[in-house]
């Protein structure tokens, strides 16, 4: 039983745990114990609590045969409490390369007195089967979804969004059994929809009077339709890792159909989809974003191919209004023996811009190149931030603390610095713009794009 366990942080907080309002049962906990230990800490936890009210529970845990019965009564204890916010994140030794858990575990089928919990206002459920009973009616009073390699079928997602009246946030990562994603309907209440790594949905049908963001990281899937997104913000479409066949799917068409944006972050798919295209159908182009105030570009290969792309997407998509510029450039390096020319596009002025930032800059040619063009362009130009890759261990983890006892290191990063800061100081440039050059670690981060959890550090 619990009272024989060494848990002296449990004897600690026992007396806030009896009358706790949030159970956060998180990855600190889970990682600590052994599975039964695990267990035992939550039996005793829940056995002893006495509070009438739960308004959020978390549970970090693998969906082992042997404790199915332990995280059904776990899941009837936040439901009898009148749960309001239910994590359940059962990901625990899940491999997503092979798409099996390496401990034995199996995704968890939902108890079916779940669906009638009537007190639920966020729920985020990971590696579970979303299968309700058949007098399953909707949450009422639900706002907030979020599902993680969860098998749901395409009637009961598109179910789900019209039946949750209040619902107005809805995220789906690696939901693999999608074929299709339908968000539509003219009462439906979403303001944020999120799909990221959904494979094998082909088919994506977006109807959202209300929808103000969208985050979509996948191959380009909306085909011929044209999301009716009158009320949308910001969006962010990226298919870096992920696209099969680009440029072959219709991003100038998706930019045109979401040309109302203010904020809005591409990757290179996009970008090479208008240069390249435009031979073929400059009926199509240029696309004109006149509300645009934020851009971020997403380059997960710098060549002078790409830079090319670069500079033929300012020139095809025009952002007469852009007032921000982020560009996330690779952190592998460039290639010396790629010394071709490319040439810059003379159209092409920026009448409002005043802050531009380039993460992992490394000083290459390609990015003194772009740096140039920018500075040149900018005519009201007040602030050019550009950041150097972080250093990481043999891990490919990022190193955050600093290391001075390597002098050799630290004397070879110093004249790297004072280098490219002396080539910076040459560049031409058509405003008083303050250029800066940190590091990683040295960034204040005052200057941050609105677009910055969805995409992996290429």
């Amino acid at each position: 039983m619990m009272s024989n366990l060494p848990d002296p942080i449990l004897q600690s907080f026992q007396s806030l745990w009896i009358s706790a309002t949030n159970i956060d049962f998180g990855p600190e906990l889970a990682s600590s114990r052994t599975p039964e230990e695990f267990v035992a800490t939550i039996n005793h936890v829940l056995q002893n609590h006495r509070g009438k009210k739960l308004n959020r529970f978390r549970l970090f845990f693998c969906p082992f045969d042997m404790f199915l019965p332990d995280i059904e009564n776990w899941i009837a204890f936040a439901v009898s409490k009148g749960v309001e916010e239910l994590e359940l994140d059962l990901s625990m030794g899940y491999d997503p390369s092979t798409g099996e858990f390496t401990n034995g575990g199996h995704p968890l089928k939902l108890p079916e007195f779940l669906f009638k919990c009537k007190s639920l206002t966020n729920l985020r459920l990971s590696h579970c089967d979303f299968c309700p009973p058949p007098d399953f009616r909707g949450l009422n009073g639900l706002q907030s979804l979020s599902l993680s390699y969860v098998s749901i079928t395409d009637d009961m997602l598109h179910f789900m969004v019209a039946n949750c009246p209040l619902l107005d946030s809805l995220s789906l990562k690696s939901c693999l059994n999608l074929k299709s994603i339908k968000v539509s309907g003219q009462d439906i209440q979403i303001q944020r929809l999120t799909v990221t790594g959904c494979w094998n949905a082909w088919e994506m049908e977006i109807c959202a009077p209300r929808l103000r963001s969208f985050v979509y990281y996948g191959e380009h899937i909306f085909g011929d339709s044209s999301p009716n997104v009158p009320s949308l913000e910001d969006a962010f479409i990226s298919s870096i890792d992920m696209e099969s066949s680009e440029p072959e799917h219709d991003y100038i068409k998706l930019l045109s159909d979401l040309s109302h944006v203010k904020i809005l972050t591409v990757c290179t798919a996009t970008l090479m989809c208008f240069t390249i295209m435009y031979e073929y159908i400059p009926e199509d182009l240029p696309v004109l974003l006149p509300n645009l105030r934020e851009l971020q570009l997403l380059i997960d290969l710098l060549r002078s191919e790409e830079l090319a792309y670069i500079y033929g997407f300012f020139q095809l998509c025009q952002t007469p209004f852009i007032e921000k510029l982020f560009i996330q450039l690779p952190k592998r390096p460039e290639d010396p023996k790629d010394t071709r020319y490319v040439q810059e596009p003379s159209d092409v002025t920026f009448n409002h811009l005043k802050a531009i930032k380039l993460s992992n800059f490394k000083g290459g040619m390609s990015e003194m190149r772009l740096v140039r063009f920018l500075l040149e362009r900018a005519v009201a130009l007040e602030t050019m931030v550009l950041v150097t890759p972080p250093k990481v261990d043999l891990k490919g983890s990022i190193n955050h603390e600093q290391n001075h006892s390597a002098s050799e290191t630290t004397s070879q990063n110093n004249v790297d610095s004072i280098f490219l800061r002396g080539q910076l100081s040459l560049l031409p440039k058509t405003s008083r713009a303050n250029v800066v050059l940190c590091g990683y670690l040295e960034d204040d981060k005052a200057l941050t794009p609105k677009h910055t959890e969805y995409f992996t550090d290429f």
